[in-house]
């Protein structure tokens, strides 16, 4: 196989998680502050959930949810 031949899907792959973010910026900023942090603190929380069902990280699952919880507790608390 050519070394190159996977080229142009990597660079649909990396363009599309740009994009992403992107959107979500531009969404996330149509949010009023207040619920904005809220908003933000779940989907920390929702991620990190998300690898617990994966499967992908073994037993180092719980310990990546844990810590993306208390992330998101700190998020929630950094507001003065």
């Amino acid at each position: 196989m050519a070394p190159g031949r996977f080229l142009p899907l990597v660079i649909m792959m990396v363009l599309l998680a740009i994009m992403t973010g992107l959107v979500y910026v531009l969404l996330s900023s149509l949010i009023a502050e207040p619920q904005r942090l809220r908003f933000n603190a779940l989907m920390v929380a929702g991620a990190g959930a998300a690898y617990a069902s994966g499967g992908g990280l073994g037993p180092w699952e719980l310990v990546f949810c844990a810590a993306m919880t208390y992330v998101a507790y700190r998020g929630l608390e950094s507001r003065p």
